[in-house]
């Protein structure tokens, strides 16, 4: 598997290698969000993005938002653009939920914790290195989080989207399982 290390710091981005590497990824390196946006379009297959969020050029919430706008190469056999992990000196509540309704699958605070990156890169690989979905304890996790932090932010409107796009999967999920229930009848 292939990750893509984002960070102005020389010696940030080393430590996320060396982490990276003692999990068998292949890694390449960018210091700047447009050096990134580079690679995600011109790199095949980058399975993981690990970005920093202060950077000069853009931060990496911008850079996720850049990313989603680019073609897939026609190289890549796996989503586009690949999960990211987001990598700050302090987190705030307001943070969090920007870096999540950006569409980190992470957000994690420096200085890295290499065990905890595994956590996240094997909950969203499966054995054999595919990449797949959050598992559901993932999920759930990343839910509460967002939720704690608008309502400790106090922004409504984060709390009324997050019930109403909630009531809307509860509807789908219903569905599904009448669907299942159905077809286990037949």
């Amino acid at each position: 598997m292939k990750a893509l290390v984002v960070d102005d710091v020389g010696y940030s981005r080393l430590i996320v290698q060396k982490a990276l590497e003692q999990m068998d990824f292949e890694v390449v390196q960018a210091s700047s969000g447009a050096e990134a946006l580079h690679l995600l379009r011109e790199e095949p297959a980058i399975d993981f993005v690990v970005s920093d969020l202060m950077m000069p050029d853009m931060d990496g919430i911008a850079l996720i938002e850049e990313a989603r706008k680019l073609d897939p190469p026609s190289e890549y056999e796996t989503s586009f653009p690949p999960p990211f992990v987001l990598l700050t000196a302090s987190l705030t509540p307001s943070l969090l939920v920007k870096a999540k309704k950006a569409g980190f699958i992470e957000i994690m605070v420096k200085p890295l914790d290499p065990e905890r990156l595994r956590q996240v890169i094997d909950g969203y690989s499966g054995e054999d290195g595919e990449t797949k979905s959050l598992d559901c304890a993932a999920v759930l996790k990343s839910v509460e989080t967002t939720v704690a932090a608008a309502i400790e932010n106090q922004d409504q409107d984060t709390v009324w989207k997050i019930r109403d796009r909630m009531q809307a999967e509860i509807v789908k999920i219903n569905a599904y399982l009448e669907e299942q229930a159905s077809d286990e009848e037949v």
